[in-house]
């Protein structure tokens, strides 16, 4: 066996130094030389992309394959072009990866961001960090009526969550809570205050099919801050790869379902009245599950090991013993460490979920793309998720004046700027979202938003989660916890299974 190296991702400005140390240096140098330095500094991971594509057909070893495409950059693209957009062999320019930095992007651009599955991102943290100043004053309402107004409710929210959070900090120090502590616990409350509107920045990873769509889906967008992005993008990574970021241009499917939906779900119900709508008003709702969630699995871990039809497989784990059974679910967990994910068996188990959640709560809650989310967009019928030491240090009143101030300029411009007014709501106002997690899904969301470490809020639906799984699940789903109850839950289970 031989393992290579074939590369790995460098920062954007080694490249360019290198290159413009190796553009002096050549200048001694022969024509020949010359031109050889021009075609190893031609940096673009297209040439992996173009020499793995051939690794089906080609006789020679894969980094004989890279030396070729190295040194025949433009046929590499050739190549590549042929195979994507030719036969339609996208993968390949999944060996082509981006990191990208955002800066200056607004937190409710970011919700389109990182709803794609296949990337990367770490955000910074209202949560750790104290945020300024700085917001987004969104294209949309440049030249209107309401740009003042906007303006001047953007500065006084960001002046609120500056008075929340330190007041918040010097009442905990009040209590002999170090200081440091304090101004940790005051801008995981105060941020709930903050608007949609915040700017953040994102580092990002994307492989080049990814990044396609993303730029394809965002210059369809109807915020304008997205299309921008995706201009951007555009511009930023199409020229390094323009063999596999190609076709970037917005097709109908982009451009008119989502609006002739809209249109067409607001004609058929022209007569009902949404805004009368709470819901059922629960923090979490069971919408969906798997009635049979034990012998689902139990079939499942049959199947693979007998190679029996899932029909009997399934017969033969409901007519299992209950001794049987709990020796199985104990042989699972017996060598189970909180790092470890589940059996695959366990993504045969789904279940589904309505949650209705702060902004703040679902900025944690979208990092968790292997789940099926369909997210509304942010109500203020709804209400608001009020973080509880507002009660606790009376800035409760204040915090719902605020509030309401927000939600009358909302429904005054809500009607004329569309989808831009979400803009002007806050992380405390809520929205609906669908959840589908498997089990194994679940497992590993409960260990850490269930954990101590975890924010308040998404530690609060996790737990609910727990709580209902628990009741539609004997066995399978006893070792759902945070990683901070792990061993103690294990050696409970271990124990009940043992019995």
């Amino acid at each position: 066996m031989e393992i290579k190296l074939a590369g790995f991702n460098v920062d954007v400005e080694i490249l360019k130094e290198v290159k413009n140390l190796l553009s002096k240096f050549s200048e001694s140098l022969s024509e020949d030389e010359r031109e050889k330095i021009k075609t190893i500094t031609e940096f673009t991971p297209e040439t992996i992309s173009a020499a793995y594509a051939r690794i089906s057909r080609a006789p020679e070893v894969i980094w004989e394959l890279r030396k070729i495409a190295r040194n025949e950059v433009e046929r590499a693209r050739k190549s590549n072009e042929k195979i994507v957009f030719g036969l339609g062999h996208s993968s390949i320019a999944e060996h082509a990866v981006f990191n990208i930095d955002f800066v200056d992007i607004s937190r409710l651009a970011v919700e389109f961001l990182e709803h794609f599955r296949l990337a990367s991102f770490t955000e910074k943290s209202q949560r750790y960090v104290k945020f300024e100043d700085d917001f987004l004053l969104p294209t949309e309402f440049l030249g209107t009526i309401f740009e003042e107004d906007y303006y001047k409710l953007m500065r006084y929210l960001f002046s609120k969550y500056e008075g929340y959070y330190e007041e918040i900090s010097r009442r905990y120090q009040d209590e002999g809570m170090k200081k440091k502590e304090a101004d940790l616990k005051a801008k995981e409350d105060a941020r709930y205050i903050l608007p949609l509107s915040t700017f953040t920045q994102v580092g990002t990873t994307f492989n080049a099919r990814t990044l396609e769509r993303v730029i394809q889906k965002a210059k369809a967008h109807p915020l304008m801050e997205v299309r921008e992005m995706g201009e951007k993008l555009e511009r930023e990574t199409s020229s390094i790869t323009p063999s596999l970021i190609k076709y970037t241009k917005p097709e109908g499917f982009h451009l008119f379902t989502e609006k002739l939906l809209d249109e067409v779900v607001s004609d058929v119900f022209k007569d009902r009245d949404f805004a009368t709508d709470k819901g059922v008003g629960d923090l979490v709702e069971l919408i969906g599950y798997e009635e049979y969630a034990d012998e689902k699995i139990l079939a499942l871990i049959l199947f693979k090991r007998k190679g029996v039809s899932f029909e009997m497989a399934l017969k033969l784990a409901k007519e299992m013993e209950e001794r049987d059974k709990k020796r199985i679910f104990y042989t699972i967990f017996e060598n189970l460490e909180s790092y470890h994910s589940l059996l695959r068996e366990f993504e045969g188990v789904d279940f589904e979920f309505i949650l209705t959640v702060s902004a703040s709560c679902f900025a944690q809650l979208k990092r968790h793309r292997m789940a099926s989310l369909i997210q509304s967009p942010y109500n203020p019928n709804l209400g608001v998720v009020v973080p509880p030491i507002f009660k606790k240090f009376n800035l409760e009143g204040d915090f719902l004046k605020t509030v309401e101030r927000i939600n009358e300029f909302y429904e005054k411009i809500s009607k004329g700027m569309g989808v831009a007014s979400q803009y002007v709501l806050t992380n405390a106002h809520k929205k609906r979202v669908y959840i589908k997690m498997n089990l194994r899904e679940l497992y590993h969301f409960m260990r850490l938003r269930e954990d101590v470490h975890a924010q308040w809020e998404i530690r609060n639906i996790a737990k609910n989660i727990r709580e209902i799984i628990l009741k539609k699940s004997k066995y399978a789903s006893l070792l759902l916890c945070g990683k901070d109850r792990f061993e103690d839950v294990k050696r409970d289970v271990l124990k009940k299974l043992k019995n």
